[in-house]
C-alpha cells in the first residue's frame, strides 16, 4: 500500500453532511490567505481507521502537518497552502515517506474560511467535503 498521497486521501475522505455553504465572501486572496495563518485540525474516521492531523501554517502559506491513523503510524509533512480565486492549492514538498513522489500538488474548491474552519471540495470529487478546525490554543 502506498502512504505517498494518504494526506490527500484522507482530505477526500470526509464526505457532506447535507450541509451547503455559500462560497467564501473574501474581499480578496491576501484576506484569505491570511485566515490561513495559525493551526488546524483534521478528524476523519473512515473504514474504521481515525485520521487526525495536526498542520501549523504560517503567514506566508508554508506549513508543517503531522498526521496519524489511529495513533500507530505518523507521518510529517511539509509544503504550501496557497489561495486564488477561491481555490486552495496544497503543494507538498516534502513527506517522511521517502518513497513518495514530490512534490504532490491538489486543489480543492474552498466553501467556506473563517477564523473557525476551512470547508474544501476536491475538484476531482465534488460530493466530497473536508472541514478543518481552527486550533484556539
Amino acid at each position: 500500500m502506498r502512504f505517498a498521497p494518504l494526506f490527500f486521501v484522507l482530505i477526500l475522505l470526509l464526505t457532506a453532511c447535507g450541509r451547503r455553504a455559500a462560497a467564501p465572501s473574501l474581499s480578496g486572496d491576501a484576506e484569505a490567505q491570511s485566515k490561513l495563518t495559525g493551526n488546524w485540525i483534521l478528524e476523519v474516521v473512515r473504514d474504521g481507521i481515525h485520521f487526525k492531523s495536526f498542520t501549523t501554517v504560517a503567514s506566508d502559506g508554508e506549513y508543517v502537518s503531522q498526521l496519524t491513523d489511529n495513533g500507530i503510524r505518523t507521518f510529517e509533512l511539509e509544503g504550501t497552502w496557497l489561495i486564488k480565486d477561491g481555490i486552495l492549492t496544497d503543494t507538498i514538498t516534502k513527506h517522511s515517506n521517502t518513497n513518495t513522489h514530490l512534490p504532490i500538488v491538489s486543489r480543492d474548491l474552498i466553501i467556506r474560511l473563517d477564523d473557525q474552519e476551512l470547508i474544501v471540495k476536491a475538484k476531482e470529487r465534488p460530493e466530497l467535503q473536508v472541514v478543518f478546525r481552527k486550533d484556539k490554543q
